[in-house]
């Protein structure tokens, strides 16, 4: 079973007008809107878990955490209740130069299980405000001058177990369910390199497992 959790955080400038505040009403909104994706995946042959009936993945992603939101911190932590067998992070954690403590208090619960993770460009750099419709043109976001203290964030999530998967591939045990993983850095700014980790996933592993941003 397979549990996504995914909060995608932005602000975009005041455009004028009416526009203007429709869009400051909606980021505010977005800002407590916090959302859990379930979906079961038949995706094993019968017996290839050695024994177990399921295995349980949470995905998280975009969290962009702030000091002053407990909300969102209670939320994080309250999916451990899920009881995910493994936990996959895949990067923008953070949302300002001061966040790291708050995102591991909200991390706390789940990096007691085995995790993964990668980064993305919020966790190298400071979020900036975006012209939504540069989405819509294709164009690519320029990345802010505030560096993240992604350092820190990186040294504590291994200090509790969880492995780094940027520009690495790793093989690994959880329970009796054998796990290929290999992952890149962030493609977005060019940080990904697919050279070191290519080629096949070990094939005895039960379950082979991808991961970036």
């Amino acid at each position: 079973m397979v549990h996504k959790a995914v909060k995608i955080l932005a602000s975009f400038p005041l455009i004028g007008g009416v526009a203007g505040l429709a869009l400051a009403a909606w980021g505010n909104r977005e800002l407590t809107q916090f959302t859990l994706h379930e979906y079961t995946l038949p995706l094993l042959e019968p017996g290839t878990l050695r024994g177990e009936k399921e295995f349980r993945i949470l995905h998280i992603s975009d969290l962009h955490m702030l000091p002053n939101q407990p909300h969102k911190k209670e939320w994080v932590s309250a999916l451990d209740q899920l009881t995910p067998d493994l936990v996959i992070n895949t990067g923008d954690n953070l949302g300002a130069v001061n966040s790291v403590p708050h995102l591991l208090q909200a991390l706390d619960p789940l990096l007691h299980r085995p995790g993964l993770f990668v980064f993305g460009t919020n966790d190298y750099y400071a979020p900036r405000p975006v012209n939504p419709f540069g989405y819509l043109l294709g164009k690519k976001r320029k990345v802010s001058r505030i560096t993240l203290p992604w350092e820190g964030m990186r040294a504590a999530f291994i200090e509790r177990g969880w492995r780094d998967a940027n520009q690495s591939r790793h093989e690994f045990k959880v329970g009796p369910v054998r796990i290929a993983a290999a992952g890149v850095d962030d493609p977005h700014h060019n940080l990904d390199d697919y050279s070191a980790v290519a080629g096949a996933p070990n094939s005895d592993a039960d379950l082979s497992l991808a991961l970036l941003h």
